[in-house]
């Protein structure tokens, strides 16, 4: 379809996308939220692990939660990634950890 609607236009390769193009979107996004979380004085973080045994999945995710000056509610997902071991405290600990230092938030 694109050669005939722009015959000199030529599509980005997929390794472009997962190497290049991807990856800058999500440094550069991570660095807004990032900046976002660190200006505020006060957060509050929620965090829950999720599994579905049947397709093999499991999630632990991340949220940060806070009050504008105006009290107005705002929150923003920080994470939600793989689980590839035994969902034990130590591990759970570990992972959320590197989150924290993700993100910059002090423990």
């Amino acid at each position: 379809m694109m050669a005939k609607a722009e015959p000199s236009y030529t599509i980005p390769s997929r390794k472009y996308f997962s190497t290049s193009l991807i990856p800058d979107m999500h440094k550069a996004i991570q660095s807004k939220v990032c900046d976002l979380v660190s200006a505020q004085s006060d957060i509050s973080l929620t965090s829950d692990a999720w599994s579905n045994l049947s397709i093999g999945v499991s999630l632990l995710s991340l949220t940060a939660h806070w009050l504008t000056k105006d009290f107005q509610r705002k929150q923003v997902i920080l994470a939600a990634t793989p689980l590839d071991e035994s969902h034990t405290g130590e591990y759970l600990t570990s992972k959320l950890n590197k989150l924290f230092d993700e993100y910059n938030i002090p423990k």
